[in-house]
């Protein structure tokens, strides 16, 4: 998987623009976000963005193993994005999440697609053997 980029978040800081991460679990759809630490998958981090509304990750990642239940589109499960904005002074600022279905991912192989943040903006993903290739191409 590749959490490629984000674009049009909101602004959240006082000085300077937003300094945008994303964090990644992946669980049953519609499960709770605390609920999903508990999956194998557990949580996935990416870099911190500095001073920016338009963070380009290039950040690739594993699922594991597939349920045995017929496999990850087969399975119901969902990945839920959730952009924070980090803070030094005070607790990080959300800007936004999405849950998107594993089957919905997975239909799309080697395709860069963009899904709406709940707040502002939205976030770039791509599933398929091409991860490695475009974040190659785009270093």
């Amino acid at each position: 998987m590749l959490l490629q980029s984000a674009s049009g978040l909101r602004d959240a800081d006082v000085v300077g623009l937003s300094d945008p991460y994303a964090v990644i679990r992946l669980g049953p759809a519609g499960s709770a976000w605390a609920d999903k630490t508990s999956t194998p998958f557990g949580e996935r981090r990416s870099t911190v963005e500095a001073n920016t509304l338009d963070p380009a990750w290039q950040f690739a990642f594993s699922l594991g193993s597939p349920p045995s239940d017929g496999g990850w589109a087969a399975s119901g499960w969902e990945l839920h994005v959730r952009v924070y904005d980090q803070d030094y002074a005070s607790f990080d600022d959300a800007l936004g999440e999405v849950r998107i279905g594993l089957s919905t991912l997975l239909s799309h192989p080697d395709t860069l697609r963009d899904y709406t943040l709940s707040q502002q903006g939205s976030v770039r993903l791509m599933a398929g053997d091409r991860v490695a290739t475009a974040v190659a191409t785009a270093l």
